[in-house]
């Protein structure tokens, strides 16, 4: 994939999303996708993730993990940013 064919998005979701499982689902969307990029829990009690790939896949990916932690997420804000270069997905500690 061509760098620019890549869509980039950075986004952070607040609520009760830290310690249910939602990195690890991240991160298996994200592979069902083919996306590039890295979720993390974030101090302050969010979970930020960037997430490269075709924009359809970004798109559904997203809204794929919205649909399973509906009921955790109280707020989602994203971001479009350039291409960061991920060669895969993981989980960053």
């Amino acid at each position: 994939m061509q760098i620019n064919n890549l869509y980039t998005i950075n986004a952070t979701f607040s609520g009760l999303v830290q310690g249910v499982g939602f990195r690890q689902s991240v991160l298996q969307i994200a592979q069902h996708f083919e996306l590039k990029g890295r979720v993390k829990n974030l101090e302050n009690g969010t979970v930020e993730l960037i997430a490269e790939g075709y924009r359809e896949k970004v798109d559904s990916f997203l809204k794929m993990v919205q649909n399973r932690f509906h009921n955790n997420i109280t707020q989602l804000q994203v971001n479009v940013i350039s291409s960061l270069g991920y060669v895969d997905y993981k989980i960053e500690y």
